[in-house]
């Protein structure tokens, strides 16, 4: 699968796995707060306040937010604005690219020459991941049915690597890898939370289970984020591949 997209690091700041089980209140509240963290998200894009930017490469920067939206102790929620981009038009209609990411709890400052985002969490942490994508016409999530639900597990692979030094450049990634600090792989898709107008813009998964159990070692995980391009004139869809790189560090 060739990769269109120049990948990003990420620093993620971690500390332990989450605790085992959740109430269903539990688990109602921390999804009525992902809403609230990709709303809060969604403002602090569209009115453009103030952030960090990560700089990729020359032409490519991303916009760095740290959210303030409620949320309940140890929550973390990661929010990851997809958009149309800049570069190989005409040749392509629609460039996607994560143009800004937002997090509702920083405690470092980013990485600069590398572009990675940190941030910190404890001892029983939730982390939460929403992919959002926002004015994109022909791009979509893979969407396929599991079990009479839309799932869009075909939409990301992620792999880890062994704890220690950085990792080399990850190889092509394919549908089987998907680290086993994971359960079994359940990929949301859904609408957004700001528009119901707006159908399947957003993936979702939980990211708790792979939080750092260590305070001394440095973890890391690869993903590769999967659209589809479908021609406005017709014709056969195309995968569009997007490849950054988490950092998991305590």
């Amino acid at each position: 699968m060739k990769t269109i997209t120049t990948p990003f690091y990420c620093l993620l700041t971690v500390a332990a796995l989450i605790s085992c089980a959740q109430s269903a209140r539990s688990a109602t509240s921390s999804a009525a707060l992902a809403i609230l963290a990709f709303k809060s998200c969604e403002d602090a894009v569209t009115k453009n306040l103030e952030h960090t930017t990560l700089p990729i490469r020359k032409d490519y920067g991303i916009k760095l937010f740290v959210t303030t939206n409620p949320r309940a102790p140890k929550t973390t929620n990661v929010v990851v604005w997809i958009e149309d981009g800049p570069g190989l038009k005409p040749l392509k209609p629609e460039n996607p690219r994560i143009t800004a990411v937002c997090v509702n709890k920083q405690l470092n400052l980013p990485t600069q020459d590398k572009g990675e985002i940190q941030f910190q969490s404890k001892s029983g942490d939730t982390i939460k991941f929403r992919f959002h994508l926002e004015n994109l016409t022909i791009s979509k999530w893979k969407k396929k049915m599991v079990g009479g639900v839309a799932l869009a597990n075909d939409s990301i692979m992620m792999m880890d690597f062994p704890a220690g030094s950085p990792p080399p450049p990850p190889p092509p990634l394919t549908l089987a890898y998907w680290p086993p600090c994971l359960p079994t792989k359940t990929v949301h898709l859904e609408d957004d939370p700001s528009n119901a107008n707006h159908k399947e813009t957003e993936i979702t998964f939980d990211f708790s289970t792979c939080a750092n159990p260590t305070l001394t070692t440095t973890l890391y995980y690869a993903y590769e984020l999967v659209l589809t391009q479908y021609p406005a004139g017709g014709g056969a869809p195309a995968d569009y591949p997007i490849d950054p790189l988490i950092i998991n560090k305590p």
